[in-house]
């Protein structure tokens, strides 16, 4: 998965220097009580930028948020001010006209966390995605915060509302987000001197010539026609060359008792299980043949009694990461 962090202000404590603007989303301004805001002529509040002390001031910003978030957090410093205890924190769509059934038409989330300022004096907040409740919390059929931020039909950007004794040192959100194209987790052949005791050390990222595999999110296309590396289990011992003055350019605790071999090129998202996979390997190469596990010898590298030429790579399966897999990956969490 991608990590992004969109953050605006500065995270600087509140420290005196260059202003720090808030932005509110220009869409909004076609309203008369923003509009008001922005050319300050409201009467009871105005707006306020990041590290602005004082009261009766709402921050409203918007930050430009991809789809496909899989989680993700929300991380800030307040500072409090007389008043601040009834104040709120929220995002969204501030649009009055977006869901015309839900409360003042706002399709909103609070962070409940802003009444209990952290007693040690950092003013930092932090929430879940999966923490932020609707505003008001009974709206009916209103999605969860994530569903809302991976519907299309959304704005691009999201609003945020802090009101209004409330000063805001800066505000991020740390997304974590789906692959935009599937790929699927490789190893590849050490060139090295191995092969010389007819063996072969399948390697993530030794063979600087080749791309660092990624366990996590992939690194080959599913699309691209790429070799799968096969494994059958075997009880062969590790070498005696290994065993004591180890010459050769291979961990020892990397052994596997099997054979490795690479199959032809294929295009592995027309492979959409691991049980189709595995029966790719033994349609290729026999009964008892299957799909290398990335974690075949505890992880990042596979050594064995294999013959596979330095520089070739193939695709290998990793347990715990779906996005890392050409197969059995999940659905978009993106919706209509």
């Amino acid at each position: 998965m991608t990590k992004i962090v969109v953050m605006h202000g500065q995270e600087d404590n509140f420290a005196a220097g260059a202003a720090e603007p808030a932005a509110i989303r220009p869409a909004l301004l076609r309203f008369e009580q923003f509009l008001q805001f922005s050319e300050d002529r409201h009467g009871m509040f105005s707006f306020r930028d990041y590290d602005e002390p004082g009261t009766d001031k709402f921050l409203i910003d918007h930050f430009e948020l991809p789809r496909g978030v899989v989680s993700g957090q929300i991380l800030t410093r307040l500072r409090e001010f007389p008043g601040s205890k009834t104040d709120s924190v929220s995002v969204g769509n501030l649009d009055p006209t977006a869901a015309p059934a839900a409360f003042r038409g706002e399709i909103m989330y609070g962070i409940p966390a802003l009444r209990q300022f952290p007693a040690d004096g950092t003013g930092l907040i932090k929430a879940d995605f999966k923490d932020l409740p609707p505003k008001p919390s009974k709206m009916k059929g209103a999605p969860t915060f994530i569903e809302y931020l991976n519907t299309r039909s959304r704005p691009d950007a999201v609003d945020l509302k802090i009101q209004d004794d409330t000063a805001v040192d800066f505000f991020a959100f740390l997304l974590c987000q789906e692959p935009s194209e599937p790929k699927g987790t490789s190893l590849s052949e050490v060139d090295g001197n191995i092969s010389e005791i007819g063996m072969s050390y399948l390697s993530c990222i030794e063979d600087l010539t080749q791309p660092s595999c990624n366990p996590y999110s992939g690194d080959r296309l599913c699309s691209l026609q790429t070799p799968i590396a096969c494994y059958r289990d075997g009880e062969r011992d590790i070498p005696k060359e290994l065993m004591n003055e180890n010459k050769y350019f291979a961990p020892d605790d990397a052994f596997v008792g099997g054979e490795v071999r690479m199959s032809r090129p294929v295009r592995a998202d027309g492979l959409p299980t691991l049980d189709s996979a595995n029966g790719f390997c033994a349609a290729e190469f026999g009964k008892g043949w299957r799909v290398l596990s990335y974690h075949e010898a505890g992880g990042s590298g596979v050594l064995s009694y294999s013959k596979i030429q330095p520089r070739n790579f193939g695709l290998v399966h990793t347990g715990g990461h779906p996005y890392a897999n050409c197969w059995d990956r999940p659905a978009s969490v993106i919706r209509p």
